[in-house]
């Protein structure tokens, strides 16, 4: 592990150590998996936003890829 320091206010330092008490683990602990926690849905919140943005770019040209598309899919694969 790489040790880092960050700062916090007083409030919210007060509600680390609550949420930490409460889960029955340390602050360190508390706030690597805080950390990770906001990365994941972070990663998976910019896949969305690029599958967002790609969406509708392309033509298939076939007129009925929105009601066949797992056929399509099969005969793909």
């Amino acid at each position: 592990m790489i040790r880092t320091q960050i700062q916090l206010d007083e409030d919210d330092m007060e509600r680390v150590r609550r949420a930490a008490a409460r889960r029955g683990c340390s602050v360190a602990s508390f706030v690597r998996e805080s950390v990770k926690s906001s990365l994941d849905q972070t990663e998976k919140d910019d896949r969305i936003h690029l599958a967002k943005e790609v969406a509708g770019r392309y033509r298939s040209g076939l007129g009925d890829l929105s009601r066949n598309h797992d056929a399509y899919l099969d005969h793909g694969w």
